[in-house]
């Protein structure tokens, strides 16, 4: 039973088959799924809201944003927009709209009032094996998949790769659409780079 990142390399490792593989080994096919995770799967229950005041038309984002799942000015819900769009519609004041570009946010308007971005942060990375998340406990395959997947490209087995793959892509495909159909609120936006 995976109940924390130990017992998850513990399984990893039964699941590949492997009792020559070390500990530090079997960590970094945990870390290497902890990417892939990253990339693909949102929770509602790691959302994470952010409060404070509009200082300027510009602040950094929460270092640990993946996604935007909204923002509020005074309790209105702004919008996102392409930078480009942004441009133009900052030139015409225009309020009610953001954009994102590296690790600031831009708003058309707002400047002293209070706000709230509700998003999706990282996952924190396991260190310890007592360590655990909402996902590890809600969804212990997606993490188990995707690190034999990695297990399988340290061992060279494409056939097992393509088998944890394909699982992996399975658990991630009906976890999200599980959330999406529980999902409230604005659309999500990607954070651009």
């Amino acid at each position: 039973m995976i109940t924390n990142y130990g017992t998850l390399k513990t399984e990893v490792a039964s699941w590949l088959n492997r009792t020559d593989l070390s500990d530090a080994t079997l960590a970094t096919f945990v870390q290497l799924a902890e990417g892939d995770i990253r990339n693909d799967v949102r929770i509602r229950a790691n959302e994470t809201a952010y409060a404070g005041t509009v200082g300027a038309l510009n602040w950094a984002l929460p270092s640990d944003l993946l996604e935007v799942r909204g923002i509020w000015i005074n309790e209105e819900a702004f919008i996102y927009v392409s930078p480009e769009e942004y441009a133009r519609r900052l030139d015409m004041e225009v309020e009610g709209y953001y954009t994102i570009v590296g690790d600031q946010i831009y708003v058309t308007s707002g400047v002293g009032d209070a706000y709230e971005l509700l998003y999706y942060p990282s996952f924190a990375a396991f260190s310890v094996d007592a360590d655990t998340n909402s996902l590890l406990e809600k969804a212990p395959n997606v993490y188990l998949w995707a690190a034999c997947k990695h297990g399988c490209t340290y061992t060279r087995d494409d056939a097992g790769f393509m088998l944890f793959d394909n699982r992996y892509q399975t658990a991630v495909a009906a976890l999200n659409a599980i959330e999406k159909r529980g999902e409230l609120g604005n659309s999500m936006v990607v954070r651009a780079a």
